[in-house]
């Protein structure tokens, strides 16, 4: 039911002529009506005075009640129900006889077009993108969610930008707001552009000297060791080939060998012998 302050607003004419109106009653009372209604039956017109129980008015939807009796069969009078204008947000009105209606612009609603409608809901933006309503439309923030369109609906390709270093890597890989490098041996890096120092870890051993190669390393050794960190202590007596001489046994040392020799030999490799005959004179 409208409030008898409505009531006055949408109406220029005094309901109760002689007296101030203590009450309204509203009934539905033919097909279509609104109890919000203010007109009489099919006439259009609103009933001054109808305390009474029949008459010009028994049919109605609003009916005034005075603060003393009205005198029967008054005179209903034709209203405009959109002066003053109850739409808003530019709505049209139009006076239906029995109320009004506003044609509400897009992206409002309500009975009197006062509610803008949330395009926002329920969320349009895809992929975590920020939505900002607009009037009658949205508008979709994709930034940092590494996909792009109206609603945030298509993955951007990282790898379009060809990111990776090329004569670095094999391929690159799209990820969400992401890529991924496959960097050839001996580089490293987000796009591949590190070098990876192959002697950082100081792979070589017993003070060897170690040269950085691509994907690789190379150890100097020092005297006495060999292999590819420098790990294998060398052994002469294999290495050289059995260095000693006249049957004489080689036994390994550091860096070095020694030749045991059989009785009348002698040198470094045993591979010098005794003349006995001439140590006999010498002796005789």
């Amino acid at each position: 039911m409208e409030t008898l302050d409505r009531l006055k607003q949408l109406t220029s004419i005094v309901p109760c002529a002689s007296s101030e109106i203590v009450g309204v009653e509203c009934q539905a009372s033919s097909p279509g009506a609104s109890g919000g209604g203010l007109m009489c039956s099919d006439s259009g017109a609103l009933c001054e005075n109808s305390m009474q129980a029949s008459g010009q008015c028994d049919n109605y939807r609003v009916r005034y009640l005075c603060g003393i009796p009205a005198a029967r069969n008054q005179v209903c009078k034709s209203i405009n129900f959109c002066d003053p204008d109850p739409c808003e947000n530019g709505a049209p009105c139009t006076d239906t006889g029995g109320g009004f209606l506003c044609s509400c612009r897009d992206g409002f609603s309500g009975h009197r077009c006062q509610h803008d409608i949330n395009d926002c809901e329920p969320g349009p933006c895809k992929n975590g993108g920020n939505c900002t309503d607009l009037l009658n439309n949205f508008l979709c923030d994709c930034s940092g969610t590494g996909f792009d369109g109206p609603t945030c609906e298509r993955d951007i390709n990282e790898c379009d930008s060809d990111p990776c270093n090329i004569t670095r890597s094999r391929a690159c890989q799209n990820l969400t707001n992401d890529f991924s490098c496959d960097c050839l041996p001996g580089y490293t890096g987000k796009a591949c552009e590190e070098e990876v120092n192959e002697c950082a870890s100081a792979p070589c051993l017993h003070g060897a000297v170690c040269n950085d190669r691509q994907a690789d390393f190379h150890c100097v050794c020092p005297n006495g060791w060999s292999g590819k960190t420098c790990e294998i202590e060398d052994k002469l007596c294999s290495d050289l080939g059995e260095p000693c001489d006249n049957a004489a046994q080689c036994l390994d040392l550091f860096n070095s060998y020694y030749c045991r020799c059989l009785p009348n030999t002698y040198g470094t490799n045993c591979s010098d012998s005794l003349d006995v005959c001439l140590v006999d004179i010498l002796y005789v």
